[in-house]
């Protein structure tokens, strides 16, 4: 076992290296044959790390370096393996710098300068050099770019006088004085270092680590400088290639965690450099780039887990199924972590013969092109990061079925679009929508898809200066991607076999009619707040919302007339347990009337958390997902008494959600403030949205906002009128606003009332 993770090394297989590593390791240890007197027991840490470390996943090659550099010290005592333990402290070194902990990687990089390796002196020298260099890299200033620069130059001096011009080093050494080069404006003498770098990197086999892929953007940078725009375009579809091989070659051999992190290596490409030259040059090749890289990676992470889902759901293989159910009620029940993992391994191990869980990487441009009808038009939104003054731009790329190529419009800056908000009725639509409005003539259905802030804002409501929206002008919809276009319209209606609504919750229950008082004694001292006036957010405690009952029952009633008898769930029936037992049996619509939050607050670390791994993940996962949350029977009690069991303390946060099974529902309605938003980020909104989409449901309709108890009641008993009169769910949508803007006098035709309800991904 150890022999074939040292061939996949070699061979720079990295993530099957991790598995065998781990495998080895754990078997060593578990059975007491681990010894730290053996060369191949201890050296299999470095390896491991080195494989977490081209991963992306530093913190962990930081534990596992750490081992490694116990063990060897103790060898180094002894006069042993002294050259390996001074490579193990640089790349320790290194692996510290990425992980942005300066002082602890110059402790490392001085460690190896004071052993005596024994080796050639010379060679030791220039490994040194080159990290004080990197160091200077990190620095990001010109004349830090400058020192690390002369420093590179010497370090490629010496290897040629040691006649080592095909080593690694010496590639790597010239591909960093190119980009010191290009970011001292020295762009011809740059593209000649580059060129030469990824030269000696690709015939030794080295195109799979982090310093390749460093490379390839740093020469495309160097071709922007001498606008050679034939090699921008061509290493621009290498380069657009080669991430596409690597999340291919890559993804299905890591872990939901690890996928994570290798993704956000290779981010920068499709947010950032592709995106600027494309709307620079505005070429063909270019433009397609960018549009198939947005279809092929946004929401990747979340498509890849939903793939995943509905094979090992629809696998005829028993055994498989019942893994996987093993797996996600491990997730559910937050079981250490490392049980988890042991089995999202298993899982990997069977997924190939199940299927393809990458499948839609496959759809591009020319595939949404073909699914659009005549009238149609496809924009992606793309938040672009501005390098020199932190602000992302908005730009948005366009596509008609006659489009032989996508179409690039700059919108406005993140600083400009927050201005817009502030001013008058128009300004934000002019922006957007009038930036864009030669490509909407003759349109009537706009397929769109946000990123960025554009997450918190119902862009498609915001009216012109004449009052219209784009959404009273012709069908909007909103959609995770773009690609769903392809996806659903494959996809044929549901019928609606069951309905699940939740309403008039009491907030105040507990099992114990003791606390239940304690609870409503708490609540009289808040004065009373009508349904006209109340909000569906959070509040110290939770007051009972009249307007989810009569919701409730109107939404009924419309239902039955159609010969459809929804479960209803209310009072102290209406519990978060109730909402998790719906797993793997789910109604084709599910209703939930109820308060509801987002906090902004960032994440913190538990650090009473031994397990530093889960800690680690849980802050990007489980923690993150946990700042959204529905309310349920009890939550007024768990406030006031607290609850250690966050599995039944009235709160639904978006994570556990997540966990569930939602595969066969159609349509969740989160009729309650901000169910919409969360914490943005590459991958969309981490909140109730993304904990409902994980859970495998088709469309959301959710707000942007808080939302008033009365007027939402109006609003959701029309929309489900609309639907039962046999409207679509968009025509549905603007129905129900058009009533809501009209209803009891105007009282409600403020935008703050109607606006704040968005529908993701309805096109059915």
């Amino acid at each position: 076992m150890e022999l074939a993770g040292r061939i996949y090394f070699k061979n720079s297989l990295y993530a099957q290296a991790k598995e065998t590593y781990e495998k080895y390791l754990k078997i060593s240890i578990n059975y007491d044959m681990f010894k730290d007197s053996l060369f191949v027991d201890c050296n299999a840490f470095t390896q491991l790390a080195e494989c977490e470390n081209v991963l992306g996943n530093y913190q962990n090659a930081e534990e596992y370096f750490a081992i490694a550099d116990s063990l060897f010290t103790n060898f180094s005592q002894q006069g042993k393996y002294k050259y390996i333990h001074f490579l193990l402290l640089n790349k320790r070194g290194n692996n510290l710098i990425m992980l942005g902990e300066r002082e602890l990687a110059m402790e490392c990089f001085e460690r190896a300068a004071q052993i005596e390796t024994g080796k050639n002196d010379e060679r030791s020298k220039l490994i040194t050099m080159n990290n004080q260099a990197c160091l200077l890299l990190k620095e990001g200033c010109q004349e830090a770019y400058e020192q690390a620069y002369q420093i590179f130059l010497l370090i490629c001096q010496e290897y040629e006088k040691l006649g080592l011009k095909k080593s690694q080093m010496y590639g790597t050494s010239k591909t960093n004085c190119a980009f010191c080069e290009m970011n001292l404006g020295k762009g011809t003498e740059g593209l000649k270092s580059i060129n030469e770098g990824i030269a000696i990197l690709e015939s030794l086999g080295k195109t799979k680590d982090l310093n390749y892929f460093v490379a390839l953007i740093t020469r495309i940078g160097l071709l922007g400088m001498t606008d050679d725009l034939y090699n921008i375009e061509k290493y621009s579809l290498q380069l657009s290639d080669y991430v596409s091989g690597q999340l291919h070659d890559v993804f299905p051999y890591l872990t939901e965690k690890n996928r994570s992190a290798f993704f956000e290596k290779l981010t920068s490409w499709g947010t950032f450099l592709l995106p600027t030259l494309a709307e620079e040059y505005k070429t063909p090749v270019l433009l397609k780039a960018l549009y198939n890289s947005i279809l092929q990676t946004r929401g990747i992470l979340l498509n890849s887990t939903l793939n995943i889902d509905r094979i090992l759901r629809k696998s005829s293989n028993d055994e498989y199924k019942s893994l996987y159910n093993q797996y996600m009620e491990a997730k559910k029940r937050k079981i250490d972590y490392a049980i988890q993992e042991k089995l999202e391994r298993k899982i990997l191990e069977i997924l190939p013969s199940q299927g393809d869980f990458l499948k839609d990487m496959s759809i591009n441009v020319d595939s949404v092109r073909e699914h659009l009808g005549y009238r149609d038009i496809a924009v992606e939104f793309l938040a672009v990061e501005n390098v020199d003054d932190e602000d992302s731009c908005y730009y948005a790329l366009t596509l008609k079925h006659n489009d032989s190529i996508p179409h690039i419009y700059k919108i406005c800056s993140n600083i400009e679009l927050r201005d817009i908000c502030q001013q008058p009725l128009g300004t934000l639509y002019d922006k957007v929508w009038g930036t864009l409005s030669n490509e909407l003539q003759g349109v009537s259905n706009v397929y769109f898809a946000v990123d960025g802030d554009f997450h918190k804002i119902p862009i498609e409501y915001y009216p012109d200066y004449e009052g219209k929206s784009l959404f009273d002008k012709k069908q909007c919809f909103r959609l995770s991607s773009t690609r769903e276009i392809v996806k659903q319209k494959t996809i044929h209606p549901q019928n609606i076999k069951d309905v699940v609504i939740y309403g008039d919750i009491d907030y105040d229950y507990s099992e114990n009619i003791a606390d239940s008082v304690a609870v409503q004694d708490e609540v009289d001292y808040i004065e009373y707040v009508d349904s006209v006036d109340a909000e569906r957010g959070a509040l110290d405690l939770f007051l009972p919302l009249k307007g989810t009952k009569y919701e409730m029952e109107q939404i009924t009633a419309i239902l039955k007339k159609k010969g459809l008898t929804p479960i209803c769930r209310r009072g102290e029936e209406a519990t978060e347990e109730s909402v998790k037992a719906l797993s793997y049996n789910s109604p084709t619509w599910l209703h939930i009337g109820t308060h509801g939050f987002y906090s902004a607050e960032p994440v913190t670390y538990d650090e009473n958390d031994e397990d530093e791994e889960h800690a680690e993940y849980q802050s990007t996962e489980e923690n993150v997902l946990s700042k959204s949350a529905m309310v349920f029977a009890g939550a007024n009690n768990t406030l006031l008494e607290g609850n250690s069991d966050s599995n039944h303390d009235g709160f639904l946060t978006a994570y556990e959600m997540s966990t569930l099974d939602l595969s066969k529902t159609d349509m969740v309605v989160m009729s309650a403030c901000e169910s919409g938003l969360g914490d943005i980020g590459s991958e969309g909104v981490f909140g109730l949205q993304r904990g409902v989409k994980k859970a495998g449901a088709n469309s959301i309709l959710m707000t942007l906002n808080k939302v008033n108890d009365h007027a939402t009641t109006l609003f959701m008993v029309r929309f489900y009128q609309g639907l039962i009169d046999g409207l679509s769910k968009n025509r549905a949508l603007l129905d129900a606003q058009e009533y809501l803007k009209n209803a009891e006098g105007g009282k409600w035709n403020d935008m703050k009332y109607w606006a704040s309800f968005v529908l993701l991904d309805g096109l059915n």
